[in-house]
């Protein structure tokens, strides 16, 4: 997976299968920490080991969407994993960008998304904190004038 996503060619279909592959290298990897036979400092590595790879896992994943911006798939799997991990403004941002691409499919809804996966998307949104203000061009006042 890694070598398909590394290559000059790599499709948006290769990252996100290097994604899943990560994602479920780190579940396993926390699996084999719970075993009674490991021993506590291997489990805290097999632990550290997990979530470096699903932080990898989501770069992988980010890549896809880059190199499809148009498509509702990787976004939606970018708003499930950064949601899993507690970055709830990645995972909004991701689900607004896979309902606006499913918004373009209507035409075609075997290439959108299904009812369940929009009410997840529209609950993504709803729990993640306002996105920030813009910032304030350079050289602008800060304080308004009294």
């Amino acid at each position: 997976a890694l070598q398909a996503a590394r290559s000059p060619r790599a499709s948006p279909g290769d990252w996100s299968f290097l994604a899943t592959v990560r994602w479920h290298v780190a579940d396993l990897l926390e699996r084999v920490g719970r075993l009674p036979a490991v021993p506590e400092s291997s489990a805290a590595g097999f632990a550290t080991r997990s979530t470096m790879l699903r932080s990898a896992s989501v770069t992988a994943v980010q890549e896809a969407v880059e190199r499809d911006p148009t498509g509702v798939m990787p976004a939606l799997s970018l708003a499930r994993r950064a949601q899993q991990l507690g970055d709830l403004e990645t995972a909004a941002t991701a689900a607004r960008l896979a309902l606006a691409n499913d918004a373009l499919k209507r035409l075609d809804p075997l290439a959108g998304l299904s009812d369940a996966d929009r009410a997840f998307l529209r609950g993504v949104i709803n729990t993640a904190p306002p996105p920030a203000a813009p910032a304030a061009p350079p050289g602008a006042p800060t304080n308004p004038p009294s």
